[in-house]
């Protein structure tokens, strides 16, 4: 199987706002169509969260739009920017009777469960009671099956400092508990790092998807980061052999046109770590 995940796109309540001086419209729609050229054979494409930058209804209703034209399924989740309300408005379909953007996709012999591991109001995540119950019956009703997981926030720390600091995912201890109980999950494919990242964890294979936005930079020899728009936006094409899952990290032309429109000769592409992500 192949699927498409992007992430991070912080589309703002108007097409003509600017984010780091990015148009986040303009780079999810060039994302969109470059994986349509490109990856039309793709069974699907998912979002990992942060659709809306800032939250605002306009910012769903022009994303719907967008997605509806793809020749694809989409799965978008929802991350620590985004708003439930104003995402339920467009997305109905994807939210259950709680409220919450969770839901369970099957492809063949593989089962994706989208996760909302959003906390209203902060910026780390969690799964609380309720949704680790709801996790609970997913892998017991697909106990014979390959579970994949899509989800938000990092489910292990990320060694940056920033993000494990102040936006980590805090249901970690009962969140591996309970997969561990079942042993049926074999992938989860997250966002909120702006940042390329694949690894293994207790036997599953992690992978965080770049920001079709923008970036982070990480220095580990320096034990740095930087959020900067001076990169061009990405995605993750995602394939399934009978070795394993295989990434192809996907740029799509974006750096040149910020670089001469935006940055002024001698300005940095840095912003300093404090800045929110």
């Amino acid at each position: 199987m192949v699927f498409v995940q992007l992430s991070d796109p912080h589309l703002l309540g108007s097409a003509q706002d600017r984010l780091y001086g990015l148009d986040t419209d303009a780079r999810l729609r060039q994302a969109l169509e470059h994986l349509c050229e490109h990856y039309p054979e793709a069974e699907f494409v998912t979002i990992s969260g942060d659709l809306s930058g800032d939250g605002c209804y306009e910012s769903y209703q022009r994303l719907s739009r967008m997605l509806a034209d793809l020749p694809m399924p989409s799965y978008p989740i929802i991350g620590n920017h985004d708003d439930r309300r104003a995402f339920a408005r467009w997305f109905p379909d994807l939210v259950d009777e709680r409220g919450f953007v969770q839901y369970v996709r099957e492809f063949g012999e593989r089962v994706f469960c989208f996760l909302d591991t959003v906390v209203e109001g902060e910026e780390y995540g969690e799964l609380c009671e309720y949704r680790l119950e709801w996790l609970g019956r997913q892998l017991e009703r697909y106990r014979d099956r390959e579970l994949c997981l899509v989800m938000h926030h990092h489910p292990i720390p990320s060694g940056l400092l920033r993000m494990d600091r102040i936006a980590p995912f805090r249901s970690y201890g009962a969140f591996w508990d309970l997969l561990g109980e079942y042993g049926n999950v074999r992938a989860i494919f997250h966002g909120h790092l702006h940042l390329t990242v694949s690894g293994m964890h207790r036997g599953v294979w992690i992978h965080s998807a770049p920001s079709t936005s923008f970036s982070l930079l990480y220095h580990p020899d320096r034990r740095e980061e930087y959020f900067t728009p001076d990169l061009p936006g990405a995605y993750s094409v995602i394939t399934y052999t009978p070795q394993g899952w295989r990434v192809n990290r996907q740029e799509f032309e974006g750096v040149r046109l910020y670089r001469e429109s935006v940055l002024g000769e001698g300005e940095s592409p840095y912003y300093d770590k404090k800045d929110e992500i």
